[in-house]
């Protein structure tokens, strides 16, 4: 039993412990237990070179969705092309990490995770969806898995920020879906004015 060999080992060993027997898993199997490891391990960039290399194994790629259950593949599909994703660090470190998250609030929570002590913030970004590792829910954290390199933009927010910035990128979407709608109204409406005329005309 994988599972059980695995869990027999700590938690920070457990990702080295996969990538010791993962040769021998299917690739359901491979991506159901990376994903329960990612999903409880508490130190990702203490290995994130190993983290790399499992998540973009060239053999798995073409699997890779099954890391993710159908609900979260799901909500994975519902976001839009191009998203904002948000990052709780403290002291500065790890501000190029994997781990990002859909929900500025879990962030922030992230930040001040020590109790507000050192250097919290909240990194802000922007990514494509096409970019996208996986998306995970396991701990209610609208967890987003991305390659560091493929977040740009990133705007570091501190304690005294924390909530403007990731409201001011918010507004900004809010804003664009806005005029989008208003704009889409107003060239209905003008469309519908000239058809009216050109009928008066008749």
């Amino acid at each position: 039993n994988w599972s059980r060999y695995i869990y027999l080992h700590e938690r920070p060993y457990r990702p080295h412990a996969f990538a010791a027997i993962c040769a021998e898993l299917t690739d359901e199997s491979y991506w159901e237990h990376l994903s329960s490891i990612w999903t409880d391990a508490e130190n990702i960039v203490q290995d994130h070179a190993l983290w790399a290399s499992l998540l973009k194994d060239p053999g798995r790629l073409s699997t890779r969705h099954l890391m993710m259950n159908d609900e979260e593949r799901k909500r994975l599909d519902q976001l839009p092309d191009e998203l904002t994703v948000y990052r709780g660090v403290n002291h500065g470190a790890h501000d190029r990490g994997m781990s990002w998250t859909a929900d500025p609030a879990v962030a922030h929570r992230f930040a001040l995770r020590f109790g507000g002590h050192g250097h919290p913030q909240v990194l802000t970004g922007r990514t494509r969806k096409a970019d996208v590792i996986a998306y995970l829910h396991g701990r209610n954290e609208d967890e987003i898995l991305l390659a560091p390199e493929a977040v740009t933009g990133i705007i570091a927010s501190t304690v005294l920020s924390l909530v403007v910035v990731p409201a001011f990128f918010l507004i900004m979407d809010d804003l664009s879906r806005l005029l989008a709608h208003l704009f889409g109204r107003f060239v209905g409406k003008k469309e519908e004015e000239e058809e009216a005329l050109s009928n008066e005309k008749l």
